[in-house]
Parts: structure tokens; C-alpha cells; sequence
């Protein structure tokens, strides 16, 4: 089992989470391991007479997978449980609802905002356990760039029009005028 050192010396079972804005819920057994990617994209632009020249586009989302034990009972080594339909049908509802959640891991410095975008699940021994395999896709926050507006200076406001014309002048229609 996967575990840290608390500040008195105690080891504690690290716990690995999956939050939404509004519910969270804790792997019942932390998974023996997890692998976390993270690398940049470079394009290479050639620039004439200066030849190619690299650049930081963006940073590549890979998604993971987790693959965990959903345990058919709760037993001692659980760090939460929670009843395998209930938990299931979490999950289900995360993937249905495109619902945007955090993948926390106690004690670390892992916090990624993820969608679940898989999740694949099966017996294996006649336990009743469930050995899942969750896959979770990184996602961006878009937010568009923040404009400085320029102050108008004074003497643009106080620009002058042309006059216009305040005269009215009057016309009486007589017999035999038209528009033309």
C-alpha cells in the first residue's frame, strides 16, 4: 500500500480522490501506483535567413489511466468505502454528464483538473471485487487575455463638429409643383 509519513512518524495511507464542484469521493484501496505526464508541444517554424527556430506552443494534455480494486465489501485495508453500485454509478454519471472534476492525491503535490473519460471494469478472481481501469483526460481552463483600453486624451473629446444648419426655411406648395 502506497502511504507518507505524517509529522509524528505515523505512516498514513495516501488517498487518491476525485472531486466535483459539489461531491467528492475516495478510491476505497489507493492503487499500488500512478503515473502522471506532463510535457510541452514545440513547433518548428523556419524563419527566412535565420533558418528554423523552435517554439513553445502549448503544453500536452495526455490522458492516464488509473487502474484500481472496487472492493465488494468493506475490509481492512479500504481507506473509504463505498458500496460498489454507488460508486459505479458515480463514476457512470461523471462520464455522462462531461462533468469537469479534480484528481487530488493525498500528501502530493498532484491536483489536476480531468474529465473521466473511460471507465472499464471487470471481475477477475470470483471475489466479487471489481478491478476498474479509469481514464482520466487533463483539461484547460480557456480564459480570454485581459485588454488594456488606452485613456482618450482631452483634446480628441473636445474636437469640433462642422455647424449645422439651424435656419428653417419654409416652402408653400402650389398648384402644378411636384417632387421632381
Amino acid at each position: 500500500t502506497a502511504g507518507c509519513q505524517d509529522d509524528g512518524g505515523a505512516l498514513m495511507l495516501r488517498k487518491m480522490i476525485l472531486k466535483t464542484d459539489s461531491e467528492e469521493i475516495t478510491l476505497p484501496v489507493t492503487p499500488k501506483s500512478y503515473f502522471v505526464r506532463t510535457e510541452m508541444t514545440v513547433q518548428t517554424v523556419d524563419v527566412y535567413t535565420l533558418g528554423p527556430y523552435s517554439v513553445p506552443v502549448y503544453d500536452a494534455r495526455s490522458s492516464f489511466t488509473l487502474n484500481c480494486l472496487l472492493p465488494s465489501s468493506n475490509r481492512s485495508y479500504c481507506v473509504q468505502y463505498t458500496e460498489q453500485p454507488a460508486l459505479l454509478a458515480w463514476l457512470q454519471r461523471q462520464i455522462t454528464g462531461k462533468t469537469r472534476m479534480r484528481f487530488i492525491v493525498s500528501g502530493t503535490a498532484v491536483n489536476i483538473p480531468v474529465y473521466l473519460t473511460g471507465m472499464e471494469y471487470g471481475e477477475q478472481d470470483g471475489t466479487n471485487d471489481l478491478y476498474a481501469t479509469l481514464t482520466l483526460q487533463p483539461y484547460a481552463t480557456l480564459a480570454a487575455p485581459v485588454v488594456q483600453v488606452a485613456a482618450v486624451p482631452d483634446t480628441a473629446a473636445k474636437r469640433e463638429t462642422a455647424p449645422q444648419q439651424t435656419a428653417q426655411t419654409t416652402y408653400t406648395v402650389k398648384d402644378g409643383d411636384n417632387l421632381w
